[in-house]
């Protein structure tokens, strides 16, 4: 009898936790809240009543740890520049393997397009599905260096051979490479920007990589950015392979596609500065394209916002809100903060609660803009001034790493800073020398990665 009676509490038992654990998983699938998180931060939440001091803003984006339970088909456009120059130093041979290398790594179900562009772009492959590797191999062959470069044609081309294959499950891509300068068809950079911006505002991404000395990386990079792809400088034809698998390597480990953030400023919130990102801006309202995301990528948005200080007590800062979709499952989510700050008259509360992280990491931000700025200079034959900038942001760098809002971020800055005042004090007479060249789109572009 007794036994009976255990068997009877043991069975209730068992459902009981059996009902618990399916009520844990339940509730732990309504809180998930996808595969990127985000964490805005201040400077201070608490500012001296009637001060006049920026607001300084992180905007933490990360992404988890994790591949795709299979890699995202990919809707990929190559377009390779095929100019007269592409014929030095083996350009256009490396440049062939390094397209033959990635359309092997590519499977069935992804489609491909190839693009090449002179004077005007022809399509050497439309986009479809891979089903010959070697038809396509062979078709790649078949481009020989010839002529001027219109970028934008061939740029145009491939966004027109995305748009026959529009698929939400899929990475819509886009891969341009140039070596030389656009000087055919459309060619100033806020006409390209535009061409691109709409291509991301549809969902096709595009990474721009750059070959050799000669191509404008001022051209590339904007592109890139309003394409919300990536940007490469490759300075050896030797790279290109290395660059591709780079860039397939993080299609392959892509967890959520076509992100957005948008920050809503409140009333009397102003935009300072917004660092190293392209953006629109409408009224309070700001948005920034970053278009796919990739497993443990982590971003960084630094922003500077003057608030108003009149009014004591707590006071709104800004909304802001991440929007993506799963690559997993489809699955949109949006991701909503509300920032406040308070207003006080209490000295010592503002200066407690100091982050002092985000203002370490605002001011080599600042610096790394300085950088930027200091390579314009040089570019311009203005060396002295170019390394009067840099010692001075050296300077504000030094400050910091003597007191204690020093970071590991700020004393690998000091060191960085102390190597290019080196370099610039020491640069080519001329900027328009292939050294001049190397040291400009060297420095333009550890800017640019410092800031993000």
């Amino acid at each position: 009898m007794q036994s009976g009676i255990k068997h009877i509490y043991l069975s209730i038992f068992l459902t009981l936790v059996s009902f618990f654990l399916l009520a844990v998983h339940a509730n732990a699938k309504s809180l998930y809240t996808g595969p990127v998180h985000m964490k805005p931060e201040i400077s201070n939440p608490y500012v001296e009543y009637k001060s006049d001091r920026e607001m300084l803003v992180n905007m933490k984006l990360w992404g988890d740890e994790v591949r795709p339970v299979q890699r995202p088909p990919v809707n990929l456009v190559l377009v390779i520049d095929e100019s007269g120059s592409m014929n030095e130093r083996g350009k256009m041979a490396y440049a062939k393997k390094a397209a033959k290398s990635m359309i092997n790594n590519l499977n069935s179900y992804d489609r491909v397009g190839i693009v090449a562009y002179s004077d005007y772009a022809r399509v050497i492959s439309p986009l479809q599905k891979l089903k010959n590797k070697s038809k396509l191999r062979r078709k790649i062959d078949q481009i020989y260096p010839t002529n001027a470069t219109n970028l934008s044609s061939g740029l145009i081309e491939a966004i027109r051979e995305l748009k026959y294959e529009d698929d939400h499950r899929r990475i819509n891509k886009v891969i341009l490479l140039s070596d030389g300068l656009a000087n055919r068809g459309v060619t100033d950079l806020y006409s390209l920007s535009n061409i691109a911006s709409r291509a991301s505002s549809e969902g096709m991404y595009i990474t721009t990589m750059g070959l050799g000395l000669h191509f404008d990386e001022d051209l590339m990079a904007t592109v890139a950015e309003y394409g919300a792809g990536n940007y490469y400088f490759i300075e050896s034809p030797k790279q290109i392979a290395y660059i591709f698998d780079k860039e397939f390597g993080k299609m392959s480990s892509t967890i959520a596609r076509d992100a957005v953030l948008e920050i809503d400023l409140d009333d009397d919130v102003e935009l300072e500065e917004l660092y190293g990102y392209t953006y629109d801006k409408k009224g309070d309202k700001i948005r920034i394209k970053l278009g796919n995301y990739y497993s443990g990528q982590e971003r960084n948005i630094k922003m500077s916002l003057r608030v108003p200080t009149g009014k004591k007590g707590k006071n709104d800062l800004f909304t802001s809100s991440l929007k993506y979709t799963d690559i997993e499952n489809g699955k949109p989510h949006n991701i909503d903060k509300t920032v406040n700050y308070n207003v006080t008259k209490d000295q010592k509360k503002v200066v407690r609660n100091e982050n002092k992280n985000v203002i370490a990491d605002m001011e080599t931000v600042k610096a790394s803009k300085e950088l930027d700025s200091a390579t314009r200079d040089y570019e311009q034959g203005y060396t002295v001034r170019a390394v009067d900038k840099l010692k001075s942001a050296l300077q504000s760098v030094k400050r910091l790493n003597r007191s204690d809002y020093k970071t590991s971020n700020s004393m690998a800055q000091e060191e960085a800073l102390n190597d290019a005042i080196g370099e610039f004090e020491s640069a080519p007479a001329s900027p328009a020398s292939d050294s001049g060249k190397r040291m400009i789109k060297k420095y333009k572009e550890e800017s640019r990665v410092q800031q993000k």
